[in-house]
């Protein structure tokens, strides 16, 4: 493929929760041009992995007809875009290093990340074209309208929490964070979310979690292995992290 070329991109989301292009058309795909020696540098700044501005920074690089402010992605189209330019950039086969549950083996292995699917949004917005739904809290007896995580959003509960680490906070509330940050109105009202939350059953904080990410689009990055040893068959999750686009970025230049 030509490195100049720009594939189009299928969003999970299908563009149902972003406002609609100039042409008044939903922004249901992206188009991704392959990583050059721009791109390079970012994937050699440590800093830029550990915080996932590198991410960022690579999709606004190689998107740059993008309608969509990469950080208002939600987190599931956020996916597809990074798997997919991992795929035009460096190859479809994947690296990955596995422990059989069975044996204990440890063995590398390939997944091809062509076959990941997608998990396709197919609950409608209350409102065209704007991320927002519903969700019924059984045991609050109370309604909230809710939106799926954003990448700005995940950003600024990753800086909250690590705030609160340097404080010298044992506590995770990584979770907690993420309801909060979700939860737009509850019964209409923008008001002590962050309380109702605090003392919300743990229940329908769990009903609450489960149903939105049952909804939420994404990749499915679930992929099958059999181990060379016992030929046990098990399932792992890809993991998108630091190494996903350079397996040896540790090593000095």
């Amino acid at each position: 493929m030509d490195h100049n070329s720009t594939i189009f991109i299928p969003l999970p989301s299908k563009g149902k929760i972003y406002p609609l292009d100039s042409d008044n058309k939903p922004i249901s795909e992206i188009g991704l041009r392959a990583m050059t020696g721009q791109e390079m540098n970012i994937l050699y700044s440590p800093n830029l992995l550990k915080t996932g501005k590198a991410f960022n920074m690579l999709l606004q690089k190689c998107s740059p007809n993008c309608k969509i402010e990469i950080n208002e992605l939600v987190t599931g189209d956020r996916n597809a875009l990074l798997i997919s330019l991992r795929a035009i950039s460096m190859g479809e086969q994947y690296e990955v290093k596995l422990m059989c549950p069975e044996c204990t083996f440890e063995f590398e292995s390939v997944v091809d990340i062509s076959n990941l699917k997608l998990k396709i949004l197919d609950v409608e917005p209350l409102e065209e074209n704007k991320n927002l739904f519903e969700f019924a809290f059984p045991k609050l007896n109370k309604i909230a309208h809710f939106k799926l995580l954003t990448g700005k959003d995940t950003n600024e509960i990753i800086r909250i929490r690590d705030t609160k680490a340097k404080a010298g906070s044992l506590i995770e509330d990584t979770i907690t964070l993420s309801i909060k940050r979700m939860i737009q109105t509850i019964d209409g009202s923008f008001e002590n979310i962050s309380k109702i939350i605090d003392s919300a059953p743990i229940s329908d904080l769990t009903d609450f979690r489960t149903y939105s990410q049952s909804i939420e689009p994404d990749v499915d990055m679930t992929y099958e292995h059999k181990c060379p040893t016992c030929e046990t068959e098990f399932s792992e999750i890809l993991n998108i992290g630091a190494d996903f686009f350079y397996v040896d970025f540790k090593k000095k230049i």
